[in-house]
């Protein structure tokens, strides 16, 4: 290495070349900061169950302003609040948390509106999509559209607290009709149903509502299918004379 102590430098030298040390140090360690932080995971808030039901009841009262909570779905809204904030207050009861939901009611009971509020949460998002409009994108897509409603929903990680694929919940069950593609008909719930129950990893990302009782369920899609909804979910029904909210 070559010897530079016989060069002599002025203060001001020696105070310029200081500074640009520092300069270029200082670059150096902003550089690696920065790179640390590309490289750092972001950190996504965790509702709890108390917080998670307050977040749901404003996105309620967004499609709702009349909305509220009383006897006819207290019961209902807190067991939701609890299972989509994972919390092992939930299984309590008969209930599982790696289960999926079934919302079960009459018509105008509010299933749907109280899905759609605990969509967005932290811990097991889901989109709510009917059974209708379900049967349709077969009957124009086919077999694409079977697939893509057997598997997650691929999800923005920024939009879903970091979940990269979320559930469904098949609103309406039953209200679908068969439908064809290029003249295969199929009863296309039943079979995406199946698909999903073959899924394990599925198990937890998959709920519906329905008008159905279980009797009824079997009667439009067969004991199989009845059998796999019990498997797959959790069994959550509004009183028979529970009020229709649509008033």
């Amino acid at each position: 290495m070559q010897d530079y102590e016989h060069i002599q430098l002025s203060e001001e030298e020696v105070a310029e070349a200081l500074r640009q040390a520092r300069k270029a140090k200082h670059f150096r360690e902003e550089a690696l900061r920065y790179q640390e932080s590309l490289n750092r995971k972001p950190e996504y808030p965790k509702f709890t169950a108390r917080e998670l039901y307050q977040l749901a009841m404003q996105q309620a009262r967004q499609q709702i302003p009349v909305f509220q909570v009383d006897e006819g779905n207290r019961a209902i809204v807190r067991l939701l609040a609890l299972y989509f904030a994972g919390d092992p207050a939930f299984e309590e009861g008969d209930y599982r948390l790696n289960k999926g939901i079934l919302l079960l009611g009459p018509v105008g009971c509010g299933k749907t509106s109280l899905m759609r509020a605990f969509a967005l949460n932290s811990h097991n998002a889901f989109a709510v999509v009917s059974c209708r409009r379900v049967s349709d994108d077969y009957s124009s897509h086919g077999a694409e559209a079977l697939k893509a409603y057997s598997t997650l929903k691929p999800a923005y990680p920024h939009q879903y607290f970091g979940q990269t694929g979320i559930g469904y919940c098949f609103d309406d069950l039953g209200t679908e009709s068969s439908r064809k593609h290029y003249g295969n008909e199929m009863n296309v719930m039943a079979d995406i149903i199946l698909n999903r129950y073959e899924q394990l990893s599925l198990k937890g990302k998959t709920h519906f509502t329905a008008n159905l009782d279980a009797d009824q369920i079997g009667e439009q899609y067969g004991s199989r299918v009845r059998s796999r909804l019990r498997e797959m979910c959790n069994v959550i029904a509004f009183e028979g004379g529970a009020a229709d909210r649509r008033g």
